[in-house]
């Protein structure tokens, strides 16, 4: 467990890729400040649309945990790398709650929570996307991917 938590700190050093790729300013945001603000968002989003904040939360810090084993891979890196699921489901590290968690969420079960957390990410993206100056369109498509009408509504007040 200990080289585990160890494993974790690759996490504050992992750089976003995506706003690599769109060239902003490195260093950009770590998979680690990422995940913080997306388990704040979750937590308070979970709590607007009823379903346990705790476990919304929870997921915000471990969606992206299995960054540390892959890297940060962007939507076109996805395209032509493909995860070895079962290897990083294996290899994770995560342990009872925390892995059933983790799972529903990279396995992109479709429960209301999971969705909290999806739109929390999306919502993190859309706050770092502001806060980075990126495109209007780019932001755009990011805020169509949103699925909870007050996610909606936070994305309209953090763009304005």
């Amino acid at each position: 467990m200990i080289d585990f938590f160890f494993s974790l700190g690759f996490l504050k050093k992992v750089h976003r890729t995506g706003w690599i790729k769109r060239g902003k300013v490195f260093p950009t945001d770590t998979v680690a400040a990422h995940s913080f603000r997306v388990a704040i968002i979750a937590y308070y989003l979970a709590k607007e649309v009823g379903v346990d904040p705790r476990k919304a939360a929870l997921g915000g810090l471990v969606h992206d945990l299995h960054e540390y084993l892959t890297g940060d891979l962007d939507p076109v890196m996805k395209r032509y790398l493909k995860e070895d699921k079962e290897a990083i489901i294996r290899d994770v590290g995560l342990e009872g709650e925390l892995r059933e968690i983790w799972q529903a969420i990279y396995e992109k079960r479709d429960e209301d929570w999971v969705k909290v957390v999806k739109d929390a990410d999306i919502l993190e993206t859309i706050i770092e996307g502001v806060e980075q100056g990126v495109d209007r369109e780019f932001l755009d498509r990011l805020e169509q991917r949103l699925y909870y009408p007050i996610s909606k509504r936070w994305a309209k007040e953090v763009r304005k």
